[in-house]
């Protein structure tokens, strides 16, 4: 089983609970943990995990970038993918969806297949690391909501990251033991 983690991020959550994934994978596995923007090809690998932080609403440039680039080679292969979000199960403004699945379903559009396992994960905010555009339009976020400061926030969860990985390496036992008994019941 050789394996691609590949991320992009904005502020290291995503680095980070890539780490984490590759930290769960089994020994027997030969595991390539690498930013979208340094993959050269996935040719070489039977599976390949996406992970993205959701940001602006949508993926990063660079997440959108790797999958139209290797379109084709994705379509084949054990494919997972997650998203980074403050509240991977989303939140409201006004009664507005906003965040969380909502934008995670989004992933979906830019992917040549539906993948085997995808899920949206918690990740960190840290203010002081933010740049201006960032700082600016998590302020008016904020304030929207009555919150005169961008608040620390902290929803990693490695437990969770690590969960992630186990259901992935679940689903794609069943799709093994689904294709090897289409192959075997199939006539030639």
């Amino acid at each position: 089983m050789k394996i691609l983690i590949t991320y992009g991020t904005r502020y290291g959550s995503t680095a980070q609970i890539s780490q984490w994934m590759k930290e769960r994978m089994p020994s027997s596995a030969e595991v390539s943990l690498l930013t979208v923007s340094q993959v050269e090809s996935v040719s070489a690998f039977t599976h390949v995990i996406i992970g993205s932080p959701l940001y602006d609403n949508d993926l990063l440039p660079e997440v959108k970038r790797f999958i139209a680039e290797f379109d084709d080679d994705l379509y084949n292969k054990h494919m997972g993918v997650f998203g980074v979000a403050l509240s991977h199960l989303g939140r409201g403004l006004y009664g507005e969806a906003d965040g969380g699945l909502v934008y995670f379903n989004r992933f979906f559009n830019y992917l040549p297949t539906k993948p085997i396992y995808s899920r949206l994960l918690g990740g960190a905010l840290h203010p002081e690391l933010l740049n201006d555009r960032d700082r600016k339009l998590l302020e008016a976020y904020y304030r929207a909501k009555g919150s005169k400061q961008i608040p620390f926030e902290q929803e990693m969860d490695k437990e969770q990251v690590w969960e992630y990985v186990e259901k992935y390496l679940d689903f794609v036992a069943v799709k093994t033991r689904l294709q090897e008994k289409m192959n075997r019941t199939s006539p030639e």
